[in-house]
């Protein structure tokens, strides 16, 4: 008969501790889906800030109208990529600047000059390196900011 306490005892233990865990689970889980919603609010804000970015580099590329302008601005683009490519020049028109390809963090740049209608012209470029680390470019230099100090080098050629 005085196991019957003591036997009680050890039944409201385990029945607490199963109410503890089950608290626990109910914790963790609540604490996965906070987790969760603020890593959508942090992807939605990446892709948001992506676009700002993307926009902004859409926003910076060099115009020309006139025939002198435009050449001076290809020229500077000329310029530019001898200056800040890691690769030499392997293609050079009146409308495409190319260097050899990379396999290495060094950039590789195309700029192209493309007519857009009423006597105006777009001049596009492309930064890119061929070292990848886990899918990753390892370059030498960021390529955007590459491309964004091309952009603004050679609009200000043209002023």
């Amino acid at each position: 008969m005085t196991y019957r306490p003591a036997l009680a005892l050890l039944v409201i233990a385990l029945l607490s501790g199963c109410a503890s865990l089950s608290e626990k689970n109910a914790e963790w889980a609540e604490r996965r889906a906070e987790r969760a919603q603020q890593l959508e609010v942090d992807r939605a804000a990446a892709r948001a800030a992506e676009t700002r970015r993307q926009q902004a580099f859409r926003d910076t590329r060099p115009r020309c109208t006139s025939e002198a302008e435009c050449e001076a601005m290809w020229n500077a683009a000329e310029l530019w990529i001898a200056d800040n490519a890691g690769m030499r020049l392997a293609t050079a028109t009146s409308n495409v600047l190319e260097t050899f390809a990379s396999t290495s963090p060094r950039l590789a740049v195309r700029a192209t000059r493309r007519a857009q209608g009423d006597g105006e012209y777009l001049i596009e470029v492309s930064v890119s390196c061929g070292n990848y680390v886990f899918g990753t470019p390892n370059c030498s230099r960021s390529p955007h900011s590459a491309a964004m100090d091309f952009n603004r080098s050679v609009q200000r050629a043209g002023r």
